[in-house]
């Protein structure tokens, strides 16, 4: 919070980073493979369930340094957390945008936002799809 207050033109970077390291979806739904195909050297039979683990790719080691770090300095956009391609989420634009109001709009108004409440007690939202907190409680002034 205190990096986008000093630096406001990290805010596009750390959105991305922010989607990279702690995305809205976890896996995505099944896919379903029409004849057989070989992934990683993996035989994968025609007819099987595929499932892609966005947030595991997210974190890769190969693909990102230090991928377990939150860095908002850090160039994500490479990030999957909405697809990828053929199957990328047409709303992710939109989304981008409304983030870049909402974290612009709350760093302007707010100046003495923070959080209310230790990041080990925050809970999960249960699910094995979506990603998200179940609560965040913050202090505005």
């Amino acid at each position: 919070m205190n990096l986008l207050r000093t630096r406001p033109e990290l805010l596009e970077q750390a959105i991305e980073e922010l989607l990279r390291h702690d995305g809205p979806v976890q896996v995505t739904p099944p896919y379903w493979t029409t004849e057989p195909v070989d992934i990683a050297g993996r035989a994968i039979p025609e007819g099987s369930a595929v499932v892609f683990a966005l947030m595991a790719a997210n974190r890769s080691h190969q693909h990102f340094a230090s991928p377990d770090d939150l860095d908002i300095t850090r160039d994500a956009r490479t990030h999957v957390a909405f697809g990828h391609g053929l199957h990328h989420c047409l709303g992710a634009p939109l989304a981008c945008v409304e983030a870049r109001i909402a974290f612009r709009t709350l760093l302007d108004r707010y100046p003495g936002l923070r959080a209310a409440a230790p990041p080990e007690s925050l809970t999960r939202t249960p699910s094995m799809i979506v990603n998200g907190l179940s609560a965040l409680p913050v202090h505005l002034r």
